[in-house]
């Protein structure tokens, strides 16, 4: 499932190396940074919806957190790999995809009936 959201937002940096700049940039008109902050307040909420419907004990809070945590994850890898080419940057994202697949797999594969059980709220 991964892939095929990560796959799309990937190739799509990809195709327009130009997209990271405008929306980096301190110099972003006014349209854009309107739909940039739209995309940016949206997939962090999806996330937690997601997050929400597949694990609904986790507390709001958390989810939210966690939710947050991930999308920023996914664009500090995501420009870390855009900073390469070729091999390296398909390795990058390999490593991408492991963290952003890592990063919640404690609150997703835990059972209830599990000898021990791992708390992810640090302080």
């Amino acid at each position: 499932m991964l892939d095929t959201v990560l796959d799309p937002l990937i190739a799509f940096n990809c195709e327009n190396p130009a997209f990271a700049v405008l929306t980096h940039g301190s110099e972003i008109p006014g349209v854009i940074t309107r739909e940039h902050d739209a995309v940016h307040a949206t997939m962090p909420s999806r996330t937690e919806q997601l997050l929400s419907a597949y694990l609904p004990e986790l507390p709001a809070g958390q989810a939210a957190r966690t939710a947050e945590m991930a999308f920023v994850l996914f664009k500090a890898g995501l420009d870390l790999s855009m900073s390469h080419e070729g091999a390296e940057r398909e390795a990058r994202i390999k490593e991408l995809k492991t963290v952003v697949y890592r990063y919640p797999e404690p609150l997703v594969c835990d059972s209830p009936d599990a000898g021990t059980s791992r708390d992810v709220d640090t302080p």
